[in-house]
């Protein structure tokens, strides 16, 4: 028992510090576009890659987000996280923060070049979903002794 509370807290701490690395690089995105040291605003002039970047990345969040939240609930996942605890919910967990993180993080670095507030809800929407996944020590015990239903 001591030892899967081991694998678990460190895994804790692994899935912690990747959800708030996302979190931390988009501020200061935000803080450096703010603080003039880029300019904002510096791709407006071209309408065409605008639409192709805001129509991929709208692809992207509408996809990733759902996925990222119903992943845990999928049966080969859930086993996965039973049978293999904490190793399983590192690879998982890593993955589920990714898909919600990583398109966040475009998608403020997307508003800033392009100053368009589409990107600017996506990214919002990414950060409210960290809400949904936010990786306690109890959720992290409470995935991976899930039984299979």
């Amino acid at each position: 028992m001591e030892e899967r509370y081991n694998g678990i807290k460190r895994t804790h701490k692994i899935l912690m510090a990747e959800a708030l690395a996302f979190i931390l690089l988009s501020v200061l995105v935000a803080i450096v576009f703010e603080s003039n040291l880029l300019v904002p605003g510096m791709l407006t002039v071209n309408a065409e890659v605008m639409y192709n970047v805001m129509m991929f990345m709208e692809l992207v969040t509408i996809c990733a987000i759902p996925v990222a939240l119903k992943m845990f609930s999928i049966k080969f996942i859930r086993r996965r996280l039973s049978a293999e605890g904490s190793t399983a919910l590192l690879k998982w967990g890593m993955l589920r923060i990714l898909l919600i993180g990583l398109p966040m993080l475009v998608n403020t670095i997307s508003y800033y070049l392009f100053m368009s507030v589409a990107f600017a809800y996506m990214a919002v929407i990414g950060l409210l979903c960290f809400s949904f996944i936010y990786p306690s020590k109890d959720r992290c015990m409470d995935e991976t002794k899930q039984s299979d239903k």
